[in-house]
């Protein structure tokens, strides 16, 4: 799937999603929180099912340049003045901004940022960058960068997104995990294997703390990293049980969702879907799960009015949010009625 079509997809979701507050029940987090003496959290101003209190945007260092990691969403005018704020009264300016994925709750403030007088003249814009993504420079696998106080090391952490980074501050042993890890819930991922994969490698840390893009800060990090290699393994084990229920029928996504989900309201459904369809993806790649009808001829067909032609991509399972919602009526089966996790 091209870089374009899931984007738009997700730039819909976003916009949906952000008509409606934060989950009920979800801890409130002030605008400006000092974290420690190198890190202040700016939020968004962006609550919703998805990005639930908002998107958690953080200045580090301690000096009259700083660094900030992710820019919030696009023309939140709230956030733009919370972070004018904060620098007014540390007396700074931010010459680094990283960005942890492409989403627009994070790269869609870039603009109003770098428009609002917080930043220096010509400030750095570091990413895991994609092949159209001109403007930043590549901020790759343990690429560092550094300001007075806070020295940061890229952790290439993909699955959520394919160019999704988690960063460690040194001097603090803390971990920004980005949309890889919140502070309350699940994420949502685009690929489940190099999702585990990430899950992983930041348990290896070891961090002192976890600073998510989205929640509340996590202190004790790595049992919460544990819960969620556990709670991914679990949803596999279930898909398998409930395809092993089925068998030699068939089943959906879709139903698969409702079976596994059977509360789920309609919005946070439609990141469930996506999720169930890269689980499916990994056991039709472990060879424990097929696919049946003739996905490979009618994708083309469905989907060409929106994105061209796709023979480049139709020899494998589709692993995006985009695809999901049009292949939730694919009929999946075990291939073996002993297959498990």
């Amino acid at each position: 799937m091209g870089g374009t079509e899931s984007r738009f997809a997700r730039l819909v979701a976003w916009r949906m999603m952000g008509m409606m507050g934060a989950p009920a029940g979800s801890k409130p987090i002030p605008p400006v929180s000092r974290l420690s003496h190198n890190v202040i959290r700016v939020l968004g101003c962006n609550p919703g099912p998805m990005t639930l209190q908002g998107t958690n945007t953080y200045v580090l260092g301690t000096g009259v340049e700083r660094l900030l990691v992710d820019a919030g969403e696009k023309g939140n005018s709230s956030y733009i003045k919370s972070l004018k704020d904060v620098l007014a009264e540390e007396k700074a300016k931010i010459s680094k901004i990283i960005l942890t994925h492409w989403h627009a709750d994070h790269t869609g403030g870039l603009d109003g940022v770098l428009a609002s007088g917080c930043t220096t003249d010509r400030p750095q814009l570091l990413k895991y960058k994609l092949a159209e993504e001109e403007r930043y420079e590549h901020f790759g696998n343990d690429s560092k960068v550094a300001v007075e106080g806070a020295t940061v090391r890229a952790l290439h952490t993909p699955g959520h997104t394919t160019d999704h980074l988690s960063l460690l501050l040194e001097e603090n042993n803390a971990v920004f995990s980005g949309d890889c890890i919140l502070g309350e819930g699940s994420s949502v991922f685009e690929h489940y294997a190099n999702y585990l994969k990430s899950l992983k490698l930041l348990a290896e840390m070891d961090p002192a703390v976890m600073y998510p893009a989205h929640g509340s800060v996590i202190e004790n990090p790595v049992p919460v990293i544990q819960q969620y290699i556990a709670h991914r393994e679990q949803r596999e084990k279930e898909i398998i049980a409930e395809l092993q229920r089925q068998f030699p029928g068939e089943s959906t996504a879709d139903k698969l969702v409702s079976a596994i989900y059977p509360t789920l309201n309609f919005i946070l459904r439609k990141g469930a879907l996506n999720n169930v369809v890269h689980h499916l993806n990994k056991l039709i790649e472990e060879g424990k799960v097929g696919m049946y009808f003739p996905v490979f001829v009618q994708l083309e067909y469905y989907c060409s009015a929106f994105c061209g032609s796709l023979k480049h991509h139709i020899t494998q399972p589709v692993a995006c949010l985009f695809f999901a919602e049009m292949l939730h009526g694919d009929r999946f089966r075990l291939i073996h009625s002993n297959s498990t996790v």
